[in-house]
């Protein structure tokens, strides 16, 4: 049988260390968190559409907050129109009617007689 002994020099100042962890890796999280919220903060500045700059403008970070094991942060803006500049309206636009493009998709591309016969037996099978 083989005896050892092994020294921890500073081991109070380690089990110190150990207990602090969970504050010192929530503090690098949310370092971490707010760094990652700027750069998003700023490629949507970035990549918003420019009329007069308000919504531009608009778009704040809400830093980062740990409650419990979860951490939150947002970046966003309270601009009503901000969705519609994200998402779009649809097809219909402001007076219920359905958007059509000034140059008509229809007006470039030509289908032939034989694909719309194929297009209608394959729609009654």
């Amino acid at each position: 049988m083989i005896a050892y002994t092994v020294e921890i020099k500073n081991l109070p100042e380690l089990q110190n260390l150990y207990r602090q962890a969970p504050e010192i890796a929530g503090k690098k999280i949310i370092e971490a968190g707010n760094k990652s919220l700027l750069s998003l903060q700023a490629t949507a500045k970035q990549l918003s559409p420019i009329d007069s700059g308000r919504l531009r403008q608009s778009i704040l970070v809400s830093p980062m907050q740990q409650s419990g094991n979860t951490f939150t942060g947002s970046v966003g803006t309270a601009v009503a129109y901000a969705a519609w500049m994200e998402s779009g309206t649809g097809i219909y636009g402001p007076l219920g009617r359905p958007i059509t493009p000034k140059k008509s998709l229809h007006s470039r591309v030509q289908v032939s007689a034989d694909a719309k016969s194929e297009a209608r037996s394959r729609a009654v099978q």
